[in-house]
């Protein structure tokens, strides 16, 4: 699974991205720097392909569907 190779804070900034925020938002919302955001970013770029990116923002769209409740994206 994609979203299992990567640290619970470069999920958390994963699953903001996904979301549309933008990087001064996920600063707000995790309480850090707007610097660290980036940092984060870069290292989500080194270590997944866009494609990985995209799979794992329908995976965190079906857990949190899940959670909800819901029957997820499938």
């Amino acid at each position: 699974m994609i979203v299992a190779r990567l640290t619970a804070r470069q999920g958390e900034v994963l699953r903001l991205l996904c979301a549309g925020a933008t990087t001064r938002q996920i600063a707000t919302e995790l309480g850090i720097a707007v610097v660290t955001v980036k940092n984060y970013r870069a290292q989500l770029r080194e270590r997944l392909t866009p494609l990985a990116v995209a799979e794992g923002c329908v995976r965190l769209a079906e857990d949190d569907a899940a959670a909800l409740g819901g029957r997820g994206t499938r």
